[in-house]
C-alpha cells in the first residue's frame, strides 16, 4: 500500500488550542439534565515551570482508533462517547424534538434527528464517531483495524519528536515544544517491518514538517498550546483515500516514559460539513463505481449535512444553521530512534469515475 493510499498528515498549522477560558462555569442544570455552560471533558490546565531538558524524543503512532471501537479494538456502538473533548461548552442532553437543551444549540439540518445533538461522556463532542461511521459500515465496518493493519505492516505512520519531556511520570512543565512529521513505507526490504522500538529509523517525507511550540505537559498529560489548529489528514479505509480537516484542534496524550509510549492520545476539533460532503464526493466511487453518481451517494451526502451539530467555528449559536461536524480520535504511539532518511510520497489510484 503506497503512502498516498494510507493515512497521510497534510498540514498543521503553527498554533494550538486549548479549551481554557472558554467552557464557562457550571450552572444550574434545566431540560433533560443538560447544562447551560459547564466544563464536561476538557484538557488539564497549564501549570508549572519551563521545562530544564533538552532531549528530543521520537513517537511514532503504532494504533489509530476512529471510533467504531473502543481503544482496546473491540466494535461498540457507544465507543465515539469516550473520544474528544467537549468543543462547545455545552454538557447537551437530548432526548427528543421538544427536549429545552435544543434551544441552546445550533439549527440542525432538515430531516437530522433531534438526538444528533446528544453528547457523549462528560458533554464529549463527536458525531463523526456517532454519526458518519454508521454509514461507512456496510463498506468497511472495522475501519480502525484495516488502518492498524496497514500501520503494523510498515505502510506509514505519522511521527512526533517533543522535546522537553523527562522520565517523570507525574511532569508538569511549561514550554515543551515538537514537530509533526508524515512517515513514508517503513522499508522496501520484504517482510521487514517497524519494531516500534528506539531501533526503528522509519523513513519521512521531507514536507511537511510542521513545528509545534508552546506545548505544556500537566501530570504526565501532554497538551498542544494555546491559539488555533487545522490538522489535515488523508485516511485510508479499505484501500480508499478519506480526506478529513480538522479544525480547533486538540491534540493530547498520556507520556508514559516506563513503557517509552504515548497512551489515551487524543485529536479532536471540528470538520467543516461541505468541505467534508466534497471530500466524501471525490473518493465514493472508489468504494463502489455505483456510488459515483445518482440517489445512493446523494444520500449518504444528505445523511452528512444531517450529522451537523454545531458551528464550524466549534461555537454553538440557535440562531444559525450548524454547519460543522465535531470528531474526536484516539491513537497511541511508541518510541522511536530519531529518523534520518527521507522517501517521496506515491502517488494516488485513479479515479474509476473520471471513466
Amino acid at each position: 500500500m503506497k503512502l498516498g493510499a494510507a493515512l497521510t498528515l497534510m498540514g498543521l498549522c503553527a498554533g494550538f488550542v486549548t479549551l481554557a477560558g472558554t467552557q464557562g462555569c457550571s450552572s444550574d442544570s434545566d431540560g433533560d439534565g443538560g447544562t447551560a455552560s459547564q466544563t464536561g471533558k476538557t484538557v488539564p490546565a497549564e501549570e508549572g515551570t519551563p521545562t530544564a531538558a533538552t532531549e528530543e524524543r521520537v513517537f511514532a503512532l503504532n494504533t489509530i482508533s476512529l471510533g467504531e471501537a473502543d481503544r482496546a479494538g473491540n466494535k461498540n456502538k457507544d465507543a465515539w462517547k469516550s473520544y474528544g473533548y467537549n468543543l462547545d461548552g455545552l454538557i447537551t442532553n437530548v432526548s427528543g424534538a421538544t427536549s429545552p437543551d435544543l434551544d441552546r444549540v445550533c439549527k440542525r439540518a432538515q430531516g437530522a434527528p433531534a438526538t444528533v445533538h446528544q453528547d457523549g461522556d462528560e458533554g464529549t463532542d463527536n458525531t463523526f464517531g456517532k454519526e458518519i461511521l454508521k454509514l461507512l459500515d456496510p463498506f468497511t465496518p472495522t475501519p480502525s483495524k484495516s488502518l492498524n493493519e496497514a500501520i503494523a505492516a510498515g505502510d506509514f505512520t505519522i511521527m512526533l519528536k517533543v522535546v522537553g519531556l523527562t522520565d517523570e511520570p507525574e511532569q508538569t512543565n511549561t514550554g515543551l515544544s515538537g514537530t509533526l512529521l508524515v512517515g513514508g513505507k517503513f522499508s522496501e526490504e520484504e517482510g521487514k517491518v517497524p519494531t516500534f522500538t528506539t531501533a526503528d529509523d522509519w523513513p519521512y517525507i521531507q514536507d511537511p514538517q510542521v513545528a509545534i511550540p508552546g506545548a505544556y505537559i500537566n501530570k504526565g498529560v501532554f497538551v498542544n498550546g494555546t491559539g488555533g489548529a487545522s490538522v489535515k489528514l488523508s485516511l485510508s479505509i479499505s484501500g480508499q483515500s478519506l480526506s478529513l480537516t480538522i479544525n480547533k484542534a486538540i491534540i493530547s496524550f498520556k507520556h508514559n516514559p516506563a513503557t517509552k509510549s504515548l497512551d489515551e492520545g487524543t485529536i479532536a476539533g471540528v470538520i467543516n460539513t461541505e468541505e467534508f460532503v466534497n471530500g466524501i464526493s471525490s473518493v465514493a466511487g472508489r468504494f463502489s463505481t455505483d456510488l459515483c453518481s445518482g440517489s445512493t451517494v446523494e444520500g449518504i451526502k444528505g445523511s452528512i449535512r444531517q450529522a451537523s451539530d454545531m458551528l464550524a467555528d466549534g461555537t454553538q449559536d440557535p440562531s444559525k444553521n450548524c454547519d460543522g461536524i465535531s470528531i474526536g480520535l484516539g491513537f497511541t504511539a511508541k518510541q522511536v530512534g530519531a529518523p534520518t532518511k527521507t522517501v517521496t510520497p506515491g502517488e494516488a489510484p485513479p479515479d474509476p469515475c473520471a471513466q
